[in-house]
């Protein structure tokens, strides 16, 4: 049967199939060549989802010529995939956000006012405060950008996704056996960086809106799902606007009403507006291997931080709502307001910017955009669980908090399914990692987010199972035999709990020795995808 497995370009062959379309290289389904690849790696593409066919899949092909049985196989399984992603809904959204974020500068004609002569100054949207005097060609240029009947246009698609999910019931503990609950997400997109010869953009690729997409929609499910936890337990309405100027307790939890939940997707989707700037887009676009120590480094760093200006007077008009703005321009890692840019007052943190900031690390971390290499999905979960701690606002004075909110990351992890139904996954002892003791495939998902996994191959006994023939289940430390879809023993084993998955096909980093780009630290890509690009 064949599986799903996640590689590194460097580890692809010619002839493996496509889980998702990579833009207009080559669609779900169809096989790679070699010059897709070297593609690929001009766009920066960090790994790429595939269908592997098994040893028995292959040699059934190569004796029959053309199996229809393993065609349709494959059709299956990218059926299925698409299925529970609303593909095509998400395709329209992504091209609509793609012709929006279209690189842009000041001195285009998009950026005069009517019956003005004068062009802004190259780069006014880079500054905290451009002043009153660029303020009509800023808008000018918004409306341009942004115009009136493309935002309506995503409204409606966003409106369409909504309701596929908003009839459900919440997914908690208590709903497990029940078929109306909201889904677990696992979103994978082929993310095709743009191509530069050296100043010169020869491709506009879709990384920057491929994210802002799949940040929406995870959004979109773990608000919902948190929601109608919350309208299940009672909890009232909030019906007025918080203002951080008034001293409140806000520790009480409130249920949201549909628009202001649909206000802050939207603003999701255009929170990688201020990439799109020029001076912002080159850099981001060109491979960055920069240095805190190095002079050029850090200049290109600071243009990289300010595409938050950008997005600020960008967004700053009258037809997108005040919690679309907010999710646009808070975009701080921490939820204390440590992050860029730095703020000259203890300021409150909505819990959707606080939600917002644990899905885009995830997804940045996992499935980068900033030309990074990936880290395995099981160690930046970890990360996140050791610096997370309860938020806490105090009116009075700033408190220091921890990078993410306990809570919210909480919710975050009852929607996430981090591995794909039958992905190829490998389990390693703790942190030893030079040999994996056991290769699996995801079975299916219970009370957790790490999955009930099939092994395939024992590597320390030598042993092969079939699928579904044992089953372990690493959080209850729980191992199942089964026979014709039925459990005939189950068994408890200490070690399992002690087993990790790694994501050992995508030349994963060590989290360990992360550092951030966007403050300043040094980050690479890795040699055999320099090599390749």
């Amino acid at each position: 049967m064949p599986s799903i497995v996640y590689k590194s370009l460097d580890r692809l062959i010619p002839k493996d199939v496509l889980l998702v379309d990579a833009g207009a290289l080559v669609r779900s389904g169809k096989e790679i060549e070699d010059r897709t690849i070297k593609e690929l790696a001009k766009h920066k593409v960090a790994y790429v989802p595939i269908i592997s066919l098994s040893y028995e899949d292959k040699h059934k092909k190569v004796i029959s010529g053309n199996n229809m049985d393993l065609e349709n196989t494959i059709q299956e399984i990218i059926q299925e995939n698409e299925e529970t992603r609303f593909i095509e809904l998400k395709k329209r959204l992504k091209e609509k956000i793609n012709s929006i974020y279209v690189p842009f500068d000041e001195s285009e004609s998009i950026f005069h006012a009517r019956g003005k002569k004068k062009q802004i100054t190259k780069d006014k949207l880079l500054e905290r405060d451009p002043g009153p005097l660029y303020r009509d060609d800023i808008t000018a240029g918004s409306q341009s950008i942004l115009k009136p009947n493309d935002l309506a246009f995503i409204i409606e698609i966003v409106k369409q996704l909504f309701k596929g999910i908003e009839p459900l019931t919440y997914l908690g503990p208590e709903t497990q056996s029940k078929k109306n609950t909201i889904k677990r997400l696992h979103l994978d997109s082929i993310r095709l960086h743009s191509f530069y010869d050296n100043d010169r953009l020869r491709i506009f690729g879709d990384a920057t809106s491929w994210q802002a997409v799949d940040i929406a929609l995870y959004l979109m499910y773990a608000i919902t799902n948190l929601n109608k936890k919350r309208i299940t337990q009672g909890c009232p309405v909030a019906d007025a606007r918080f203002d951080p100027d008034k001293p409140v307790h806000i520790d009480t939890e409130v249920q949201y009403q549909y628009g202001r939940i649909l206000d802050a997707i939207i603003g999701i989707l255009f929170h990688n507006i201020g990439f799109s700037h020029k001076s912002i887009h080159s850099i981001l676009s060109a491979k960055p291997i920069l240095d805190r120590d190095n002079h050029l480094d850090k200049q290109k760093i600071r243009v990289l931080q300010r595409n938050l200006y950008v997005c600020s007077h960008i967004m700053d008009r009258q037809d997108i709502s005040s919690i679309s703005n907010m999710m646009c321009t808070m975009r701080y890692r921490y939820p204390d307001g440590t992050g860029f840019p730095p703020l000259n007052e203890n300021r409150f943190l909505h819990e959707f910017v606080r939600l917002f900031q644990i899905i885009e690390f995830y997804d940045e971390m996992t499935h980068p955009v900033l030309a990074k290499v990936p880290f395995s999905r099981m160690d930046v979960i970890n990360y996140m669980k050791e610096h997370s701690g309860e938020y806490k606002y105090n009116y009075g004075k700033f408190i220091p908090q921890a990078k993410f909110d306990t809570k919210l990351f909480d919710e975050f992890l009852q929607i996430l399914k981090p591995w794909e139904i039958n992905e190829k996954i490998y389990l390693y002892k703790g942190k030893k990692r030079n040999d994996h003791i056991l290769v699996g495939r995801v079975y299916s998902y219970l009370d957790s987010y790490i999955p009930l996994i099939s092994i395939l191959r024992d590597e320390k006994r030598n042993k092969n199972y079939t699928f579904g023939e044992l089953l372990f289940y690493i959080p209850k430390s729980l191992a199942f035999f089964q026979k014709k879809g039925k459990i005939v023993k189950k068994i408890q084993y200490d070690w399992i709990k002690q087993l990790e998955i790694f994501d050992k096909s995508i030349n994963a980093a060590n989290i360990s020795e992360y550092e951030d780009l966007l403050y300043g630290e040094k980050r690479v890509l890795s040699r055999r995808l320099r090599k390749l690009a």
